[in-house]
């Protein structure tokens, strides 16, 4: 590890993070990175599957630069090393067709809540932070994606997070993750933002699977907004007559109108 002026440089999986030795923030950016070997052993033990996406992160006290720098450089490359393992040649059980992903998939959960929570207890903010979580958000598991929207809460509101929780998971399938990502999208309060959360949200309670729509209309209406609400009444007029998604969108326009 190399010492520049007030802070530390951090080599990581993605990049480079400069970790103020004041604060322990970090306030710098990113590098390429080396490809991870192909091999890995998996942490021993069972990892428990929380009651619910989104779960709190655990309370940590905040740690010297230098410590949460070798953590974090630790948990890149964990991170790296194993999604490496979804090409196989990694030493997860292989019980049927499914439980080598499966295994694979639960590690990084592991892994991507443990960076969340050390960004989270030391403000680390980093784009190369961000972009895994980002990257991580695009798997087909849930387990993953999970996790990965615990990491990207813990950064700065940005066009590119947005974009990342609407396309990978308000259109996605996974209705357990939508309550996780709806609380995310009240971060971007701008009416432009508001206006494209809207048309997604929309999108996803008339055309969506019939899971996602249901946990999608049942918190809508803190999305209700002047520019916002006539989208909103354009898409209840699509939706089937007598769904739980039509009441609870209907009764969400209703009481922002009465206020």
């Amino acid at each position: 590890m190399k010492k520049i002026a007030a802070g530390i440089v951090l080599a990581i999986g993605v990049g480079v993070l400069v970790i103020s030795s004041n604060e322990g923030k970090v306030v710098g950016e990113s590098a390429p990175a080396e490809p991870p070997p192909a091999a890995l052993e998996p942490v021993a033990g069972p990892l428990a599957k929380p009651a619910s996406a989104g779960r709190a992160l655990a309370s940590v006290p905040k740690k010297a630069p230098a410590e949460v720098a070798q953590e974090v450089d630790s948990l890149f490359a964990r991170v790296n090393k194993v999604h490496a393992c979804y090409s196989g040649g990694c030493d997860f059980p292989e019980t049927d067709p499914r439980s080598y992903n499966f295994a694979v998939g639960l590690e990084l959960k592991s892994n991507l809540y443990t960076l969340a929570t050390t960004a989270a207890a030391n403000e680390l903010k980093s784009e190369a932070i961000a972009s895994l979580a980002r990257e991580q958000l695009k798997s087909e598991d849930g387990h993953v994606q999970e996790a990965a929207l615990a990491l990207l809460a813990t950064q700065e509101p940005s066009e590119a997070n947005l974009t990342a929780v609407l396309d990978n998971v308000i259109t996605g399938y996974d209705a357990q993750l939508i309550q996780a990502a709806m609380k995310q999208l009240q971060r971007y309060p701008s009416e432009g933002d508001q206006e494209r959360i809207a048309a997604a949200l929309s999108s996803a309670m008339t055309t969506g699977s019939p899971f996602v729509a249901r946990e999608v209309s049942s918190a809508i209406e803190p999305f209700m907004q002047p520019r916002t609400v006539p989208i909103y009444e354009e898409a209840v007029a699509s939706i089937t007559e007598g769904s739980l998604v039509r009441r609870d969108l209907a009764q969400s326009i209703a009481s922002y109108r009465a206020r």
